[in-house]
């Protein structure tokens, strides 16, 4: 079957609708008119479908999801690395890094595509991607997918195995339509304040990883602990001792910067954060399969931090789901809360729409409005139940039907097209797996043996 020509009215029984308090409408009986790649009208209360309007049934249909921080070229290492610290869980990761790039086995062709792909077909239409090639922009616009390719860098102190922020800047690149640029100094542990201050006062929009574990804490306290020496050698950042994550980087944060984890920000860094207008992605099931915590999500909310949600990197945290993602803030925000209204499903909902455009800088998507981007997704779900909670609670990728990208065909799962694509792109990431599987053995063999990976230019965090 040929790709359906873009749609101009679409009828679902149920509409999902983000608000911009934290909230979801829930509307029946809906017609949605598309023109231009932009919603152009909402009508509700229509009982059946128009003519000529494309019938979404026994789905409802809301804005298409934003993965507001991801790494979507590491597709294939799903479950290939586990049981393991943040320190040790990146060493490890540099090391299969290393083994493959002195095997001359390569494990990055294909994997960007497979992870785009594995967006789209998930209701994914926005995502903010943190990379180290160069080829997850072409791979994202080629998915259909939007959004943002930070480049990440590193301290130029940690030799020539990672890309340094005059490497970047020397390096500019053309990026296809709908993929903007930003950079993304990894974390504090691996950038410095010289680092921090040249991207944030670059004037583009920045991401870095912050407040992840324990190990940062004590890093940045002074400059102790595992995350020290789990690269072996080689000059480590320097901070001031004492330093704390959100205050160290005092008149450098705004609505430009996006902060990724926040896991463990006491009272008065939540504070200091609120104040900046900078918005932070929370990644739950990346945090608790390293056993680094859960964000302080009573505290964020309440202090009025811009907040979103991100699946983070496959390698620590499973496939590319924000079905997965949110059904995970959800549960553990409430066991650590021990309080079942602690967060409601709405609230995770509009985490992984509304709240990642407003977080990302794309104030015109992650709604169902006139004028906003026609950036949808239809989702079947069942029939009777209470439609946000058995989204948020019981959904899954598969259940996707339907997803426009600024009103054009993206996915379809009634497409042959577009179900031979994923099959194409599942077939090679599993391959690219099998390999990464055959990398990580021998180097779990091997232990720490070895020249130091980011000295050598073998690999990268």
């Amino acid at each position: 079957m040929d790709t359906p020509t873009a749609p101009s009215l679409l009828w679902a029984p149920l509409l999902l609708a983000p608000t911009d308090a934290y909230g979801i409408d829930v509307l029946e009986d809906a017609v949605v008119a598309i023109a231009d790649g932009r919603i152009a009208g909402v009508r509700t209360g229509v009982r059946s479908a128009p003519r000529g309007a494309t019938r979404l049934d026994g789905c409802a249909l809301l804005p298409g999801l934003v993965n507001a921080h991801a790494h979507v070229e590491l597709a294939p290492w799903s479950g290939i690395i586990d049981g393991l610290a943040l320190p040790e869980w990146l060493g490890r990761l540099v090391e299969v890094r290393a083994a493959a790039s002195a095997g001359g086995v390569d494990i990055t062709s294909g994997a960007a595509e497979a992870g785009a792909m594995e967006c789209i077909a998930g209701g994914i239409t926005t995502v903010l991607d943190a990379s180290y090639s160069d080829a997850v922009p072409a791979a994202l616009h080629a998915a259909g997918v939007r959004g943002r390719s930070y480049r990440e860098v590193f301290a130029a102190s940690l030799g020539p195995g990672v890309r340094s922020i005059d490497e970047a800047e020397a390096a500019p690149r053309t990026l296809p339509p709908g993929i903007d640029d930003g950079l993304s100094p990894h974390a504090p542990y691996t950038a410095g304040p010289d680092d921090y201050t040249r991207v944030a006062t670059g004037g583009g929009r920045w991401m870095t990883h912050l407040a992840e574990s324990p190990a940062e804490l004590g890093f940045l306290a002074d400059g102790s602990g595992p995350l020290s020496r789990s690269f072996g050698g080689g000059e480590r950042p320097r901070w001031p001792a004492g330093s704390a994550p959100v205050t160290m980087l005092e008149g450098l944060l705004d609505e430009r910067a996006l902060l990724v984890h926040g896991v463990h920000l006491d009272v008065d860094q939540v504070e200091a954060l609120a104040a900046t207008g900078a918005g932070l992605v929370l990644c739950p099931r990346s945090n608790a399969r390293l056993g680094c915590g859960l964000p302080p999500w009573r505290l964020l909310r309440e202090a009025g931090v811009p907040l979103a949600l991100g699946t983070d990197s496959p390698a620590s945290a499973g496939p590319l789901d924000m079905f997965a993602e949110m059904r995970l803030l959800l549960h553990g925000v409430r066991a650590l809360e021990q309080d079942a209204a602690a967060i409601s499903a709405g609230e995770a909902l509009w985490l992984a729409t509304r709240g990642g455009a407003l977080a990302g800088g794309y104030p015109d998507r992650g709604l169902l409005a006139e004028g906003a981007a026609a950036d949808l997704c239809a989702i079947r779900l069942d029939a009777g139940a209470p439609a946000v909670e058995s989204l948020v609670l019981a959904a899954h990728p598969h259940q996707v039907q339907l997803v426009l990208v600024a009103g054009e065909h993206a996915w379809d799962a009634r497409v042959a097209r577009s179900l031979e694509r994923l099959a194409h792109a599942r077939a090679r990431s599993a391959r690219l797996a099998r390999e990464l599987q055959r990398l990580a053995s021998g180097a779990s063999r091997a232990g720490n043996r070895g020249p130091n990976p980011l000295q050598t230019g073998a690999g990268r965090v």
